[in-house]
């Protein structure tokens, strides 16, 4: 992830983000799937594919785009490991802003992200990897359909998304939880709200 600042401003201890042991053997009980599916995924992505019919000299063709997204989403899973289970530990701080953040992840996630609003300079410390991740997340919950994710930017330190969200759906609802979580970790408020075209999201960086 491309740093908001080039100058490291500084750092600090990691914030609790452990769970008690009910929840933390539901989170990796439902971890262990979805790493075992991300796995499968990409094996079959990384399988050779005949280029042709089998005549001399031809070659084999791997499908590298889909062998990188599956890539990637084990690489998250395990990211998310990290951050929710790890000991506490020092990561640079940086001046974040929330819109910007969102833009990068829905990138790397290749989701369709409009952003409305004009955003001000009213940038935070935080740590961007956690927050890239907790934004991931997010959306993964968000994202999908026809429609792209909507993003309400009032500032950089709020953002209101809206997309294609399921309470019902419980592989989303795992990675709302999850999102949740670490984006927390990071002193952001994170709410769902319900309206009567569906949920949007709203995550608020708070004053320290």
């Amino acid at each position: 992830m491309e740093a908001l600042t080039t100058t490291p401003l500084g750092t600090r201890s990691r914030r609790p983000r452990r769970l008690g042991i009910d929840a933390h053997t539901d989170f990796v009980g439902t971890l262990v799937s979805e790493l075992d599916s991300a796995v499968a995924s990409l094996q079959a992505a990384a399988r050779r594919v005949p280029a042709g019919s089998g005549a001399e000299g031809e070659v084999d063709l791997v499908d590298t785009a889909r062998v990188d997204v599956s890539a990637n989403d084990v690489l998250r899973l395990v990211r998310l490991l990290e951050a929710i289970d790890s000991p506490a530990d020092q990561r640079h701080m940086e001046l974040i802003s929330l819109p910007a953040v969102l833009a990068m992840a829905a990138k790397s996630l290749d989701i369709d992200l409009s952003i409305v609003g004009a955003v001000a300079g009213r940038r935070f410390l935080g740590d961007a990897k956690s927050i890239q991740l907790g934004a991931e997340l997010v959306l993964l919950a968000f994202g999908g359909g026809d429609s792209p994710v909507v993003v309400g930017a009032p500032d950089d330190r709020l953002v209101l998304i809206e997309g294609a969200f399921e309470m019902s759906d419980e592989r989303r609802a795992w990675q709302l939880r999850c999102g949740r979580r670490v984006l927390e970790g990071e002193n952001c408020r994170v709410r769902v709200i319900r309206g009567r075209s569906g949920y949007r999201l709203e995550i608020r960086a708070l004053e320290p």
